[in-house]
């Protein structure tokens, strides 16, 4: 949804009074065409993600990455495209037949993220080099912008990353880690006679042995590390010419990594700030006068994501803009207008971060317009003449590139990888703005389910714990939105409320023991979503008895926290974290003195393991009314396994399934399916009491019937339970 520069805006003392709980409610609906259908899961995981967008030098034309899963093949299709950026242009295809492949980590090990790379224009716009993965091997390839066809360049020991062209477009320059000979004789060194666990530990239980990986000479380290095992990345450069690469010159590495923050330098800091405090230095087209998003007050904000300001040199001095709209926690970009009076930036802003924004501020008279501010997410926004080119998706759209006018706001669609997504009914979409029992400005989207009617109430399922842009399937994407609303649910997909930890003084321990304190003890996001589903109640939509509750990673404590003080109707979880006592942890790691220190005791002390059975479900398995499923990948069954057991021999009604060679984030297309599916099946089941009469689940009702029997039994016989006591 896109406000144009007349928008209505809410003065401070309104806005300040609508905080109360609901500060502001859009609709969105989408019926399509006279042939709409319903969107199912199979539409879902076959989406055609675009992953990575390059901008040619002149502007008139867009590269781009294209991801689309096969849950029958149970393996992805990679292909790369150009597509001009005129109106009702057609993408034409330059690459593709390439595998998906997985990311690896700088032990040359696997780490579950699906590889994507990066794209880069050559200087004259006749071509584009790319990063792509084949067998074990990331290298640069080559495609022409208006032919079929691609050929590899680089045939590095090493993977390739963060390729830039020299300024006289005469080399290209790259980074490198350990090379794959360097990372297998580590490994194989280390699996021979054994990982030495110590602290830091260098073999993870899930993710197997993980070396510290390669850093940019500038970058700041976050967390405790081996020193003696850190490495430096490597500058190459590869002729364009003689097509030779070679270890980079002393220049040349002082160019590569003097370039803007979209350099491989910046990325690796990514979330961190440079010493200087300064992001996204630009220079104005006469190069005389620079602009830049700045930390608004160093010595305060030391941590991972601090306010910044916008700031410009003008001759010696320094102008900071003191406006409220020149504020962001999350700066996106900056850009000089064309004869560089006026500085544009893209900021995420408004309550908890929900929009994106366009200003336009003139340093010299420091005033400033609003160009446009929308419901709707940018990605990788370039700046060409008088238009944004961006990647953007709606709450029932997924991403597709668009040029955003600089003048009106108005945005044209360039290429939509997915046009049948015009022609899915949705449902209507409202989001709700809230703030957790703390006071932490959060927000939700409620998507109604199919043919809503004022005069009955809804099972609702709540789905965690990031809702912006395309809601799909919230983190972890297993929990099918819109499929959901269509079945007949009320969907919450709600974020996670905006602490302002990230911004505290302190070092990165201190940071995460007060992120988990705020989790696990003050209960915030619960918190948020209870508020929220109580006020869904109270309007009349929503059945109090029928709430249903997913969660994955930082979800699932959220979810845990969920279930020891509120039955819910079912829940389910992918495991990762749990605020359960965490024995695994050496109480010297990282990890562990920050959960020490949230619990105030290692596990083994009187204090500690007293707070941990508060926060606890497998202390706590005998309270628990609520129906459990379990989705775990088998590299974090460990997480799961302590409380399926405790409420297996509670005699709770729990199921679990673990995924074969799966990671933090399930990436096989065939799981995903699978997952999709099942979560509709239980949740159909335990909200609706809805059956799927397929042959090929008679056994899977029989199991759940049994639990049901269970549930009963458990239900009857905690009626007089106190549950308040369970979290002081």
């Amino acid at each position: 949804m896109l406000y144009g520069r007349k928008r209505a805006l809410i003065s401070a003392t309104a806005r300040a009074e609508m905080l109360i709980l609901f500060t502001l409610i859009s609709f969105i609906g989408h019926f399509g065409s006279a042939n709409a259908r319903a969107i199912t899961t199979d539409d879902l995981v076959s989406i055609r993600d675009i992953k990575t967008i390059a901008v040619s030098p002149d502007g008139r034309e867009v590269a781009y990455q294209v991801v689309q899963a096969d849950a029958i093949q149970n393996n992805y299709d990679v292909s790369w495209h150009v597509v001009s950026t005129t109106p009702n242009a057609k993408p034409f295809t330059v690459a593709r037949g390439f595998k998906a492949a997985l990311s690896t980590n700088s032990a040359g090990v696997e780490n579950g993220q699906l590889y994507t790379g990066e794209i880069i224009w050559s200087p004259d716009g006749d071509w584009i080099v790319y990063t792509a993965k084949r067998g074990d091997q990331v290298q640069l390839w080559k495609s022409k912008n208006d032919e079929y066809g691609y050929e590899q360049l680089t045939h590095n020991p090493a993977n390739v990353e963060g390729p830039r062209f020299s300024s006289d477009g005469s080399t290209i320059l790259f980074s490198t880690g350990r090379d794959r000979a360097t990372a297998d004789k580590l490994n194989s060194v280390q699996a021979r006679q054994g990982y030495l666990i110590q602290d830091p530990p260098i073999y993870d239980v899930g993710m197997g042995p993980r070396w510290p990986p390669c850093r940019d000479r500038q970058e700041r380290r976050s967390q405790e590390i081996n020193d003696a095992l850190v490495c430096d990345l490597n500058i190459w450069a590869f002729d364009v010419q003689t097509r030779e690469e070679r270890p980079a010159t002393a220049d040349e590495v002082e160019a590569y990594y003097s370039q803007p923050d979209t350099s491989l330098a910046a990325h690796v800091r990514r979330g961190q700030l440079s010493s200087s405090n300064k992001r996204m230095e630009i220079m104005s087209p006469d190069g005389l006068r620079a602009a830049w998003f700045e930390n608004e007050d160093p010595g305060v904000f030391r941590g991972y994501a601090p306010p910044m300001r916008v700031a410009v040199s003008l001759g010696d001095q320094i102008v900071r803009c003191s406006l409220d709209e020149c504020k962001s926690n999350n700066p996106s970009n900056i850009w000089w207008n064309s004869n560089g009076t006026q500085v544009l930036f893209l900021v995420r802003n408004g309550h908890n971060n929900t929009l994106t924004s366009l200003y336009s501020w003139t340093p010299d008279a420091n005033t400033i317009e609003e160009v446009f501010s929308t419901d709707d997410m940018l990605y990788d926004c370039t700046k060409s003449d008088a238009r944004l080119l961006c990647g953007h998706e709606s709450w029932t759209s997924p991403r597709k590139i668009v040029a955003i006018d600089l003048a009106s706001g108005q945005i044209t669609t360039i290429t939509d990888p997915n046009p049948e997504f015009q022609d899915f009914e949705f449902t209507k979409v409202e989001k709700i703005l809230s703030t957790d029992a703390l006071g932490n400005e959060t927000h939700a989207h409620l998507v109604y389910p199919r043919d809503y009617t004022v005069a009955k109430r809804y099972p609702l399922v709540i789905v965690q714990y990031r809702s912006r842009g395309f809601l799909r399937g919230g983190t972890g994407d297993e929990h099918p939105i819109h499929v959901l609303a269509q079945y007949g649910f009320a969907v919450l997909s709600s974020d996670t409320p905006d602490d302002d930890y990230e911004t505290m003084e302190g070092d990165s321990l201190a940071l995460q023991t007060a992120y988990l304190r705020y989790l696990i003890i003050d209960r915030g996001p619960t918190t948020a979503i209870e508020r929220i589903v109580d006020s869904l109640y109270k309007r009349g939509i929503i059945d109090s008895s029928r709430v249903g509750i997913t969660g994955l990673s930082q979800g699932t404590i959220t979810l845990e926290s969920a279930i020891l003080t509120r039955d819910y109707a079912a829940a389910s979880a992918s495991y990762s974290l749990s605020p359960s006592p965490v024995f695994e942890q050496p109480s010297t790691s990282f990890w562990g003195k920050a959960v020490n220190s949230t619990f105030g005791g290692t596990p083994y002390s009187q204090e500690g393991l007293k707070n941990r059975k508060k926060f606890s479900i497998n202390w706590n398995a005998h309270r628990i009314n609520t129906p459990f499923l379990i989705q775990v990948a088998d590299r974090e069954y460990h997480y799961a396994v302590q409380n399926y057991n405790a409420l297996l021999d509670a005699k709770k009604p729990v199921e679990m399934h673990v995924f074969d060679n799966e990671y933090h984030v399930k990436w096989q297309p065939a799981h995903r399916l699978s997952v999709y599916n099942r979560n509709l099946d239980w949740f159909n089941f335990w909200l609706r009491g809805v059956e799927d009469g397929s042959p090929g689940k008679i056994k899977q009702y029989e199991r759940w019937r049994t639990l049901r029997d269970l549930y009963s039994e458990s239900v009857e016989s905690s009626k007089s339970d106190i549950r308040a006591d369970v979290v002081d």
